[in-house]
């Protein structure tokens, strides 16, 4: 898991932990748990768009 500080998402941008929760939280898709945010892969595009780029950057 990783630490709670900061990801980075490109050459120009940075996500904190606060931003990617708070989209998690916003997210109309996936099955939310404490600590996790599960999603199908055919539900990718209804993630919100900071989400559908850490998917991206993680694929």
């Amino acid at each position: 898991m990783r630490s709670q500080s900061a990801v980075s998402t490109s050459a120009t941008q940075t996500l904190n932990f606060e931003d990617w929760a708070a989209a998690c939280l916003e997210s109309k898709v996936g099955k939310r748990l404490p600590q996790a945010l599960y999603i199908h892969q055919l539900s990718l595009q209804a993630l919100p768009t900071l989400l559908q780029e850490v998917v991206a950057i993680a694929l």
